[in-house]
């Protein structure tokens, strides 16, 4: 389904469509920490795989949604920027297996994490109670998580 795009370097397209569906736009900015407009890609409406490795992009996302998307592959990248992050939706995905509690736990800004609507077991570390900034958290639909609020109710 996919192919060069007009002969253009890392840059897919639709053969159908001629419609762009991936770009490959890592290692391509040797600055350091830059800021990117992520509006730019708003026009690429079957875009379906984006890959900004290597940019060096800094800056900090306060809020990040991305909820309702299937996602199902690996949450880590999206729990890796917890730390940079006040708000992360990653509601009603195909997330599954233990959550990855090392990287939360880390997190000092975090003020609200909705991970409803996903397949995560035992998601709640005892760690999670020393952190003061999270006022929001949202377990729910996730069909496989057992009692484990016992640990952190009891502090």
């Amino acid at each position: 389904m996919s192919s060069d795009c007009y002969g253009w370097e890392q840059v897919l397209c639709n053969s159908a469509t001629a419609h762009i569906v991936g770009l490959s736009l890592n290692h391509i900015i040797d600055t350091t920490n830059w800021l990117l407009n992520v509006s730019l890609f708003w026009p690429f409406k079957e875009l379906t795989s984006l890959d900004l490795s290597g940019n060096q992009i800094g800056g900090c996302i306060d809020y990040e949604d991305m909820s309702g998307n299937r996602l199902t592959w690996s949450i880590s990248p999206y729990i890796g920027a917890l730390s940079l992050t006040k708000a992360i939706s990653l509601s009603d995905n195909n997330f599954n297996g233990a959550f990855p509690t090392e990287d939360l736990c880390r997190s000092k800004k975090l003020e609200e994490l909705d991970i409803f609507g996903n397949d995560f077991e035992e998601i709640l570390p005892q760690c999670i109670s020393n952190m003061s900034s999270l006022r929001v958290l949202d377990i729910s639909g996730n069909r496989y998580i057992r009692n484990c609020f016992t640990n952190i109710c009891s502090e």
